[in-house]
């Protein structure tokens, strides 16, 4: 062998940080010689390190590898896979398995089920060199499917922050399959990152939350250690528990985590098979649905074996319950592959409450109640439950006891109570054994009551018989349940009795009438109570026979109206009432309608109002605008030829938009419920609306009749007894009215006011019909020989149809009238009220009349003459007239065919008409002849007198007629037509006063032969004697003028009595003998005479005198006197015919 020299050269770059070596060369070295070499390892980082150490030889360099290397964990199980074979469901097996670790690290493990498991979230912690690792997220995967952790370097500064990893696969809850297709897709879906963190943290520390199993069904799961740890080359023990539930084949695995990051976590798999228990029952729960308590309720337990042998059963019973719930037998066989039935009896007592304990809901009634049915030689016993729903079976009154009081054989009373049912089942109830006296109702006191559901009942006393009554009333529920009540009450026999105790009116319409007649009897005329019942309360004194007092109280608001309220019944009698029905609206509720509409009117008012504002505010705006634009194409042009704008703020400025002054609808004021009376407009509308709109309703009013022995004493107080009163029960049907008005606002009142007698008014009302029906009309009749009449026939009316009716009022007297016209139309009545006042018209006439006639005067023929009176309307009322002549009546010539006065004397022929023109018009005219005047006014009328002919003789008859019927007033009219201004009137007649139709023939006379002839009048004077002396007689002869219309004439004339003094001897004596006369007025002269001595009384004395007339023309006028002398008598016959010839 050849020696040899060995150097050191170096080691490994990566290296030289953690290894120091120590080496001194030994120089040459034969062949089997050692030398040593020190090698110092500083640990500074977690990780494994390897290299070499070069040395350099004669024969070429070598190499000594070098290896540092970490502490590592070893882990193994002895088995993967546990199996627990076959066992019976309710058994407990337990398995153990050894874990063991051959590395040099200790770790930390956690043992936990994976199947039927929610995922955990295992976070990540930090190393203590910087290095971030994730722990695993293993919680569903098997370790074949299970990836592995992925260590990547992240980038210097590049820091990731804490990852969760969340489980996205679906789970599998159940367990009990081999199958784990659920739990590889679970593992498929876990993934884990690494990052680096910051140093600072020491040892790794791992985070995991608590499982929540909820994959029990299957019975396995995990012994008493779950977590802890392995040390280095140690092992541990761990145990998995089954405990089965239900039957079949079940496959779990189990999972064991580290929280060494480089160490995997290993799967371990438990198979099993369970089966169940041999006996059974077919119902896990016995449901005896509502029980009532103190009743038995049954049911059938059916027990299947499915062993091959015998096997002994045994029934228990809570300790609770065993007071309540008995199972039949206690113990018993049965036999292998058949079936047992056991009786199960349920009898829930009050004390169930009480005893029950946790097995009964206090407050819902419910009852759970655990039953075991034990197995000979079978560890797991057979339970099933027993549920029921406890309730009570009791009905209750709100009342125990009723006192009726006092109640009269003719009627009843009613008491109402209340039924409950305290259970919540249904229970029917009955009321058995009542006497006949006693009724309960609805459905004669039979029926069914809900759950915990309340009726209320009517118990009625209707006692037959004066006496006292003391009874029960029983009620019995379907499983023969008595509740009772004890009533009591007296029977009074009152004296009087009605004839109808109710009282049904027809369907009546708002402002109609229904009436209805009762009898009120007194029947009691005997004390002897062994023939026949007597008046009396109870058992209490006889009521002594003897006239009784009655009064009938209607309640307030009630539109009834009972005649005669109050009265006395003599013993044996009877009394008639009327009852009226008259249904209205309250009148406040057609104030406030009427508010509400005159708002609602206002309202639109002030909207239209405002809309025509804003209206006009608009075309104000475009005119404006209009001429805005004019004015400036006009300024525009002008700019342009003078090269001058106009300066700021001088000439009109364009036009913009106007600003409205109308803000909005102006506010009004609605009127108050105290302005909308009966007598306005408003209320009639209002009143109309309301009826349009009612509904139908149904009243019913308890009218009492206080009852009294003997006669009433004070008025107004009636000292009744309480116990003998008497009840009427009224039933008013009230409807919508068929027909209303709407004419006037919907008033149904004709008010003709005051018309002259004789007068026809006429007026009318519109009526209209607001059903959905046609209807036929008919109306009733007015009184035939009163002023009002109905001129038109009623028709059918259709649905919203109208008609309207006229009336005419015409009264004959003065007084005032009112008739009610009923318009029937099948099913209400329409009451239209009509009324007047007959006024008398009263006219004055005020005119001069002299013998009842109005003379005109005299007038030249030809000419004409106006005279005036008045008319003054002396009554309250406008009076029409009209005046009429008799010379323009229609019988004026037949009345003209009768013989003169002058042939043929007769008191009843009176000449009406005198002389008239020839030429055909009409000599007086009154203008104006009709109009109105007005109640105090007067009325002026013209009469003109135009005659064309000389007469002394006209005249003509003057009727003034009220309303074209009545006549009110007639006179004369007369005058006078001259020939010349002077005249002479007053003195008698010589010739007859009625004027021949054809005209006088012409004189055979020469004109001087007439002019030598002087006209001559006769004027007698007649002288009373009396026993020793004679009276002288006087009378008076008038000279009249007549105003002419001739301008050239003068206005007055005169008159001169010639040779007075030749008839002065016969005694005649005249006064004033001459004198002047003014135009249109008449002188009277005064003629006088005294019988001369020695006179004789059967001689008339005549003579004559000469009257010159000076007018016009000068004409003279022979004036013949006559005198005579008269007796007493004669002269007052005389003055008798006179007048009467004067008033005709």
């Amino acid at each position: 062998m050849l020696s040899c020299i060995c150097v050191y050269i170096n080691i490994t770059e990566h290296l030289k940080d953690f290894i120091e070596i120590q080496f001194d060369p030994p120089g040459q070295m034969s062949a089997g010689l050692t030398c040593e070499m020190m090698v110092t390892f500083k640990p500074m980082i977690n990780e494994d390190l390897v290299g070499e150490v070069n040395f350099l030889s004669q024969t070429g360099p070598f190499s000594i590898l070098l290896k540092c290397t970490t502490k590592k964990c070893d882990l193994s199980v002895d088995t993967n896979k546990v199996e627990f074979g076959t066992t019976v469901i309710g058994e407990t097996l337990k398995r153990t398995f050894t874990l063991t670790n051959n590395g040099a690290l200790g770790t930390k493990y956690e043992f936990f089920k994976l199947t039927g498991s929610k995922l955990r979230t295992v976070t990540t912690a930090e190393t203590s060199l910087g290095r971030l690792t994730t722990a695993d997220t293993l919680r569903g995967g098997t370790p074949d499917s299970l990836s592995m952790m992925k260590k990547e370097a992240a980038p210097p500064g590049d820091k990731k922050p804490d990852q969760e990893i969340v489980d996205k696969a679906s789970q599998e809850g159940g367990g009990t399959s081999i199958d784990h297709q659920g739990t590889q897709a679970e593992a498929d879906a876990m993934s884990g990152t690494i990052g680096d963190v910051e140093d600072g943290e020491q040892s790794p520390d791992l985070a995991i939350s608590e499982i929540e199993d909820y994959g029990s069904l299957d019975g396995m799961k995990v012994g008493p250690m779950s977590t802890g740890e392995v040390g280095p080359f140690s092992s541990v023990k761990l145990e998995i528990i089954w405990q089965p539930h239900i039957p079949g084949k079940v496959f779990t695995e189990f999972l064991i985590s580290f929280s060494d990051p480089l160490s995997e976590s290993i799967s371990i798999q438990a198979l099993a098979n369970a089966i169940d228990v041999p006996v059974w029952v077919e119902r896990q729960t016995v449901d005896l649905k509502i029980c009532m308590y103190d009743r038995l309720y049954q049911d059938t337990i059916i027990v299947n074996n499915r062993a091959t042998t015998a096997l002994r059963l045994k029934f228990e019973v809570c300790k609770e319950l065993k007071n309540h719930l008995e199972l039949l037998p206690k113990t018993g066989y049965i036999q292998a592959q058949s079936q047992f039935s056991a009786q199960l009896k349920f009898l829930p007592r009050k004390s169930l409450f009480q005893e029950a304990g946790k097995y009964f809901d206090k407050e819902t009634g419910v009852l759970e109640a655990p039953m075991i049915i034990r197995v000979a030689d079978q560890t797991q016993p057979v339970p099933f439950t027993v549920q029921a729903v406890v309730t009570t079976s009791d009905m209750e009154f709100d009342i125990t006891n009723i006192n009726f009081g006092c109640c009269t054989i003719h009627e009843s009373v009613k008491t109402r109570i209340r039924l409950s049912n305290k259970s919540i089942l249904p229970q029917e109830y009955g009321f058995v054994g009542l006497p006949d006296y006693v009724e309960v109702q609805p459905d004669d006191g039979f029926g069914t009551l809900l759950p915990l559901e309340s009726i209320d009942l009517d118990v009625i006393f209707s006692p037959k018989k004066a006496r006292e009554y003391k009874f029960e009333l029983n009620c019995k529920s379907i499983i023969n349940r008595e509740f009772k009540i004890q009533c009591e009450g007296v029977g009074v026999h009152p004296p009087l009795d009605l004839s109808h105790q109710v009282i049904h009116f027809a369907a009546t319409a708002l402002y109609d009438v229904s009436t209805a007649t009762v009898h009120v009897n007194n029947s009691h005329i005997s004390t002897n109570e062994f023939t026949h019942p007597v008046p009396r309360i109870g058992k209490g004194e006889i009521v002594p026979v003897g006239p009784t007092s009655f009064e009938f109280k209607i309640p307030e608001g009630a539109p009834l109206t009972i005649s005669p309220s109050v009265g006395t019944i003599e013993p044996g009698k009877k009394c008639r009432v009327q009852v009226r029905f008259a249904p209205q609206l309250e009148e406040m509720d057609v104030r406030k309608e009427g508010v509400r509409m005159a708002s609602k009117a206002m309202e639109a008012k002030a909207q239209k109002e405002y809309q025509e504002a804003l209206q006009k505010e608009k075309e104000k705006a475009d005119d404006a605008l209009e001429v805005g634009e004019e004015d400036q194409k006009s300024g525009n042009k002008g700019k342009g030829k003078d090269g001058k704008s106009p300066a700021k703020g001088k000439g009109r400025q364009s036009p913009g938009v106007p600003t409205l002054t109308v803000a909005g609808p102006k506010p009004f004021t609605p009127p108050t419920l105290e302005n909308i009376t009966k007598d306005t407009p408003a209320y009639a509308a209002a009143l109309g609306s309301l009826l349009r709109q009612y509904k139908s309703c149904f009243r019913t009013y308890v009218i009492p009749c206080y009852v009294a022995s003997g006669k009433c004493g004070n008025p107004g107080e009636l000292p009744y007894t309480n116990n003998n009163t008497l009840y009427m029960e009224v039933h008013c049907p009230v409807v919508k009215p068929t027909l209303v008005a709407i004419s006037d606002h919907g008033k149904t009142t004709l008010d003709f006011g005051e018309v002259s007698l004789g007068q026809t008014i006429i007026k009318s009302v519109t009526i209209q019909n607001i059903s959905k029906k046609t209807i036929e009309l008919t109306s009733s009749l007015l009184d035939t020989s009163g002023p009002f009449l109905m001129l038109n026939a009623l028709r059918v009316l259709p649905p919203d149809g109208t008609h309207t009716i006229l009336i005419s009022f015409t009264p004959e007297a003065g007084r005032v009238f009112h008739e009610v016209l009923q318009i029937n139309s099948g099913t209400s009545v329409l009451h239209v009220t009509v009324m007047g006042e007959g006024v008398n018209p009263i006219i004055n006439l005020d005119m001069p009349t002299e013998n009842g006639a109005f003379d005109i005067g005299a007038v030249l023929a030809g000419e004409y003459l106006e005279r005036t009176f008045k008319m003054q309307n002396s009554s309250s009322l406008s009076i029409d007239y009209s005046i009429k002549l008799e010379s323009l009546s229609l019988l004026r010539h037949a009345k003209s065919q009768e013989l003169p006065s002058f042939i043929k004397q007769d008191e009843k022929m009176k000449s009406l008409v005198g002389t008239q023109n020839n030429n055909g018009q009409n000599v007086f005219d009154l203008v104006p002849s009709e109009g109105r005047i007005a109640p105090g006014a007067t009325q002026e009328v013209t009469v003109t007198f135009a005659p064309d002919h000389p007469s002394d003789h006209y005249s003509d008859f003057v009727k003034i007629e009220l309303f074209g019927k009545k006549e009110s007033h007639s006179f004369h009219i007369k005058g006078m037509a001259k020939k010349n201004v002077m005249f002479v009137h007053g003195v008698d007649e010589t010739t007859v006063n009625v004027e021949s139709l054809s005209e006088s023939p012409p004189s055979t006379l020469e004109e001087e032969e007439l002019k030598g002839i002087l006209p001559s009048v006769l004027f007698s004077v007649k002288s009373i004697a009396k026993e020793s002396e004679f009276v002288p007689g006087s009378r008076d002869i008038y000279v009249g003028c007549v105003r002419t219309m001739a301008v050239s004439q003068k206005k007055n004339g005169e008159f001169q009595f010639e040779n007075v003094q030749a008839i002065t001897s016969k005694g005649f004596n005249i006064d004033p003998q001459r004198g002047m006369v003014e135009a249109g007025n008449l002188k009277p002269v005064t003629v006088t005479w005294s019988p001369p001595p020695g006179h004789d009384p059967n001689e008339p004395v005549e003579a004559s005198i000469i009257l010159t007339l000076k007018g016009d023309i000068t004409e003279q006028v022979k004036v013949m006197l006559r005198a005579y002398v008269v007796s007493d008598v004669e002269d007052k016959t005389d003055k008798t015919e006179s007048t009467e010839n004067t008033q005709t």
